[in-house]
């Protein structure tokens, strides 16, 4: 299907595809400690999506040409905002991966509440 695509979508895609990667594989040997880390982590897996679809809509003519260009930062703020809120309806069933626990929260918030992220999963 990809080939198919328009050369313009076709870069979107990879471009965009290409950052996603780069950046997630920043966060498999450490966990999201700070709310930098965070948004940075949501960044990477949302946000860029966000601009993606801009880009994309930008060029089918969906959208003004401003998306492609002018619009990263709205874009990825409506990424991040969606990501978080999965991030939050995930909770318990991130907790409880097995073999091991997904954690997405920042330590450097929950931290100030628990010794464990975990503690929050009983009333």
């Amino acid at each position: 299907a990809f080939l198919s695509l328009g050369k313009v979508h076709q870069d979107v895609i990879y471009d965009i595809t290409k950052r996603m990667g780069l950046g997630m594989k920043e966060f498999i040997p450490k966990e999201v400690e700070t709310v930098e880390d965070y948004n940075l982590y949501c960044h990477y897996v949302a946000g860029l999506v966000g601009i993606g679809l801009s880009k994309l809509f930008a060029a089918c003519k969906l959208e003004s040409a401003k998306f492609a260009t002018k619009m990263d930062a709205l874009s990825n703020d409506m990424g991040l905002f969606l990501q978080k809120t999965n991030i939050i309806r995930d909770y318990l069933e991130d907790i409880e991966e097995l073999p091991a626990p997904r954690m997405f929260w920042p330590k450097e918030i929950w931290g100030l509440y628990a010794e464990e992220l975990d503690e929050f999963k009983d009333p």
